[in-house]
């Protein structure tokens, strides 16, 4: 029989063959533990279990050291391990590891706990108006440009699009995305539902025999809403309007199913139904402009071809495009999502959004910070009280589940908003900058034109001095080609025109320091005008950005007071105004930028330690779970190793753990009954009415105005406009059922 030899794992056993007994003296007693000898091991301790005392980023630190140590040493471990099995099976098929289907489950769990790590997901969500710059903040966040396309001609997002770190380090791959499509079955349900709608509303169309009016009515708003709602997206795919739907019902008369004509849509677009059937489609790339054409016309709204014959918007049967880039805040698992814009003019598009919110581990609001306070949308957004009840129910009501992107803070006219604060509040310092500005900038406009005038006099006096030297070099030349009645006076001649070419070039030459100095001192002039200029710019945007902020946590404030809750459960909003565009300029050509000194002044920065912070706790959770498991894998192998200690024997019976847990399983159940009795007690003495009275009073100041809001199509937005006034009869006469279609 083979005899192998495994030197890289210690004391690794094997077993003889099954037809060979061992010899009598080959067998060694285990010692065994009993009251008299038991060793109780010390227990092992690690820096990352005795780190909880350290501030946040320390703790987080030491975690992460750890488990990069901890998957490095377990790949070593896993190379030794499939290396010797390999050996196993191409020497003997008689020889086999002791433990061998121990080894190969320790295999596959640490192939699972690299899968674990690399799939931790913790969704950033990044919604609101469109237009409000989520996609460029998201660029930002992620420090690489241009990777969410921007919304210069309308939407630009018009699917939800996540970023997560890229794990794949092969050649090539620097950059990956995986575009998912609909359900094919999901479509052709769409397509049958629409179908069917259009059926039924012309024939109660065609119908003369309505009992009521105003139901009949409203049956067939419900309908054409539902028609209108999904013709958006059969539009935008296969180019049909409602006409074309409506004849081919009519064509097809009476049936039991549509799904006949809803496959000859279908196939009317080969390529969407070649998407639709493949379900998912990737894409590798070295390059960020190569990743971004590629995954570019799946995001937007606009029509392309997608390697067909013919042009169309692919979003409606999108349904999300994951892409994965090697950007250092997402290593941590962090996913970013770009979702549609919340006021989208196409109601499937802002409804995704809706649907998507509520996944979200951390929800980042985007809206313009000089309408932030008062947009409607933003404000749905920001005060939405389902997201809000929600965020309370997951643990996520405390301060880090929850932010507000005020965006686009350089745009601003510096000049007539200090002008207003100034008439609202004194501020002496920002008065004497903003004189001072004024009388530099009267200067230098003085000094501007004095420079033009001297430029104008020394063009003059140049051309004076030519003049001169020509005259001079002229009566030399003549004095010596030709006899002179009068030497005398010819000498006397020269020498006058020669000195008035010297004076003529010492007057160009002294015109030309005066420029020199008067441009120097416009160059200083304008740098203390840009020094200024910049103070008051960086100081409007600061009064701005607070300004705004106390408005928006006003607002708050008063919600909560609203809802009847006490100042105790508040919290001050996370709050960040943001400028990606001097971000990017800073962070580019390190240029200056009016209003922003630093890359710390653009908000950025700030946002994304928050967001760090906002998501420690899931992942310090998940850090802890992976060196657990980590954990029990290198402590599975080293008792496995271990072949003369007493931890190698495998003989353990269900009875022995018992007898062994017993004791502890009793203390902790009594000490959980005892919890579980004080709990109870304690929401035995909550009263859920205790302030009854204060509801009562203020149900009875919001009566009327609640009940007079039911008559719009959307109660909670004042803004929706009034529904029509047969759904509101329909309505009341079904007592506020929904209502439910009979055809």
């Amino acid at each position: 029989m083979a005899r192998w030899s495994i030197a890289d794992l210690a004391r690794m056993k094997r077993e003889l063959d099954s037809e060979v007994e061992p010899e009598a003296e080959q067998v060694q007693s285990k010692r065994q533990a009993g009251e008299g000898n038991a060793v109780a091991p010390a227990p092992l301790l690690f820096p990352w279990t005795t780190c909880e005392a350290f501030d946040d980023v320390e703790r987080m630190k030491i975690k992460e050291d750890a488990l990069k140590i901890a998957e490095d040493g377990t790949a070593k471990v896993r190379k030794t391990l499939e290396s010797t099995l390999r050996q196993l099976q191409q020497g003997s098929g008689n020889a086999v590891m002791a433990g061998q289907p121990l080894i190969e489950r320790w295999l596959k769990e640490h192939a699972a706990l690299g899968e674990q790590h690399q799939d931790l997901e913790i969704l950033i969500g990044v919604e609101g108006p469109t237009g409000a710059g989520k996609s460029s903040f998201l660029d930002s966040l992620l420090e690489i440009p241009e990777l969410f396309p921007s919304g210069h001609q309308g939407a630009a997002t018009a699917t939800v699009a996540k970023v997560s770190w890229n794990w794949d380090d092969a050649p090539g791959h620097l950059f990956r995305a995986k575009v998912t499509f609909q359900n094919l079955s999901d479509i052709e349900a769409m397509f049958e539902s629409v179908l069917k709608d259009i059926k039924s509303l012309l024939d109660r169309q065609a119908s003369q025999n309505n009992a009521d009016p105003d139901e009949e009515t409203e049956a067939r708003d419900t309908i054409d809403y539902r028609i209108k709602y999904e013709m958006a997206k059969i539009k935008a795919v296969w180019g049909l309007e409602r006409d074309n739907l409506e004849a081919a019902v009519q064509r097809q008369g009476a049936v039991a199913s549509y799904m006949p004509l809803v496959q000859q849509i279908l196939k009317t677009n080969p390529r969407a139904h070649q998407y639709l059937r493949q379900g998912m489609i990737e894409f590798k790339r070295s390059v960020l402009k190569d990743i971004r054409s590629d995954v570019k016309p799946f995001m937007t709204s606009r029509a392309s071809k997608f390697g067909s014959d013919r042009m169309f918007s692919i979003w409606p049967i999108v349904k999300d495009v994951h892409m994965f880039v090697k950007s250092d805040i997402l290593k941590s698992g962090m996913t970013l999502v770009d979702l549609p814009g919340c006021s989208d003019s196409t109601p499937s598009r802002s409804e995704i959004a809706k649907k998507y919110s509520h996944r979200l581990d951390v929800r980042l609001v985007v809206s313009p910070i000089m309408r932030a306070a008062d947009e409607n949308q933003s404000q749905i957004l920001m005060q939405s009280g389902f997201d809000e009840a929600l965020m309370k129910i997951r643990g996520k009501y405390d301060g880090h589940g929850f932010g507000i992107i005020l965006s686009k803070t350089d745009h601003l006219s510096v000049d007539g908003y200090i002008s207003d604060l100034l008439e609202q509040h004194q501020d002496p310092e920002m008065e004497d900058k903003f004189d001072q500005l004024k009388g530099l900038t009267e200067r230098r406009a003085r000094g501007q034109n004095g420079i033009k005038k001297l430029a104008i006099d020394i063009k003059k006096a140049k051309v004076d001095e030519k003049k001169a030297r020509e005259a001079y070099s002229e009566a030399a030349k003549n004095q010596t080609n030709q006899s002179q009645d009068d030497p005398e006076l010819c000498r006397k001649n020269i020498e006058k025109l020669q000195a008035n070419a010297r004076g003529q070039s010492d007057a160009v030459k002294k015109m030309s320091r005066l420029l020199e100095k008067a441009r120097a001192r416009a160059q200083e002039l304008s740098q203390e005008i840009f020094d200024i200029d910049h103070w008051l710019h960086q100081r409007a945007i600061e009064e701005r950005n607070r300004f705004v902020k106390a408005h928006i946590q006003e607002k708050y404030d008063a919600r909560q007071r609203e809802l009847n809750r006490t100042d105790q459960g508040n919290h001050v909003l996370s709050m960040f105004p943001v400028s990606t565009e001097a971000f990017w300029k800073l962070a580019d050509d390190n240029a200056s930028v009016k209003g922003y000194p630093t890359l710390e002044a653009t908000g950025v920065p700030a946002a994304q330690r928050w967001l760090l912070e906002a998501t420690l706790s899931k992942r310090e959770n998940h850090l802890d779970d992976m060196l657990s498991k980590y954990q029990n894998l290198m402590d599975l192998m080293r008792i496995y190793s271990n072949e003369k200690g007493q931890d190698a024997d495998f003989s353990v019976t269900h009875a022995d753990v018992q007898k062994a847990l017993g004791p502890v399983h009793q203390s902790i159940a009594v000490s959980l009954s005892m919890l579980i009795s004080a709990e109870s007690a304690k929401i035995d003495m909550l009263d859920p009415l205790m302030n009854r009275r204060m509801a009562e009073r203020k149900f009875r100041a919001e009566a009327s105005r609640i009940a007079t809001n039911w008559s719009l199509k959307e109660p909670n937005n004042e803004m929706s406009g009034f529904m029509l006034w047969n759904t509101y009869g329909a309505i009341m006469r079904r007592d506020g059922d929904d209502y439910t279609s009979k055809g």
